[in-house]
């Protein structure tokens, strides 16, 4: 049947307004009284959250008991003792407007605290990081003396400052950066990430995956500064491998969630998608890290969630 002109010009208007609407569309409100935040496990089975105020312990059947206080598992591994910043502030000097740190002569350009790309600081421990020569990586400053941990970049192309978060399942640390530095192509991302032992020797070393989950295409929205200032991701190291929580208005639900870094032949390494939809941070990891606690937002229902991750 043929079409009239002015079927397919009421057939294109409707289909605008139909895309014009779903951008329109509000994020469902977060109640932060309802919320139920994960805070940590105490075994594989039963694991602890709080909620208006109060702390509740949750059994295997997802049932909660309020609760006096939050234990301390006993499962984690502790962090080292580890001078994050000098003791005299003088060490870090201001040289041509930059700080840097003279060790054994040499001036290393330093930064503390650097966000981008909607990292979320949450977790990420308060290393001074250093640039130098297309070189980076961490200082520690012990007994009043800065030493100086190296980081090889995988790819050239990307000498951006790293940030550092705690296993504390395998009691390893997990450095990676948060820049994606020079894109050879649209849509990708190329970073590096270091397992580090507890005395901050490089184990090992990852090139994570090339793409970029963040990417999204601006809408209306994202008014102000774009569709960047909302879209987040936040790592976590857990029992030997990596997680990135990928979270934030407009990315699409079935974008947002819970990413495994996959290794692959080479050092590479690819996404693999072990939960999705609109999970809120933070989240929190069993003793084995083979189950996550997450509360979900949807408007079907919000609720808290437990689930296997494992492989």
């Amino acid at each position: 049947m043929k079409l009239s002109r002015k079927t397919w010009i009421w057939g294109a208007i409707f289909l605008a307004l139909a895309l014009l609407v779903k951008q329109c569309v509000p994020e469902k409100f977060l109640d932060e009284d309802t919320q139920i935040t994960p805070i940590s496990w105490i075994n594989d089975t039963s694991f602890m959250v709080t909620q208006g105020g109060k702390s509740y312990l949750v059994d295997a059947r997802m049932a909660l008991t309020e609760s006096a206080d939050i234990p301390d598992p006993a499962w984690k591994k502790p962090m080292p003792e580890i001078a994050f910043a000098p003791r005299y502030p003088s060490m870090i000097r201001t040289i041509n407007g930059q700080k840097v740190v003279v060790v054994r002569g040499q001036h290393y350009r330093v930064t503390q605290g650097a966000p981008w790309r909607g990292i979320h600081l949450r977790n990420t421990l308060p290393f001074v990081t250093y640039a130098k020569a297309g070189k980076i990586g961490l200082l520690t400053f012990e007994h009043d003396v800065a030493r100086v941990v190296e980081l090889p970049v995988r790819y050239s192309g990307n000498k951006s400052i790293p940030q550092v978060i705690w296993d504390e399942q395998a009691g390893l640390f997990f450095a990676f950066q948060i820049a994606c530095g020079q894109r050879r192509q649209e849509g990708e991302c190329v970073r590096t990430g270091w397992w580090l032992s507890p005395e901050l020797r490089v184990v090992r070393s990852v090139l994570l995956p090339r793409e970029d989950l963040l990417i999204v295409k601006e809408q209306l929205q994202c008014f102000s500064c774009g569709c960047g200032c909302y879209t987040r991701e936040e790592v976590y190291a857990v029992n030997g491998i990596v997680y990135f929580h990928v979270f934030g208005f407009p990315l699409p639900a079935s974008r947002r969630g819970l990413y495994r870094v996959t290794p692959e032949s080479g050092g590479k390494s690819s996404w693999s998608q072990v939960v999705s939809g609109r999970m809120e941070p933070p989240l929190a990891f069993s003793p084995s890290g083979c189950k996550v606690a997450y509360f979900q937002v949807s408007y079907f229902g919000d609720e808290l969630q437990s689930d296997e991750i494992c492989e």
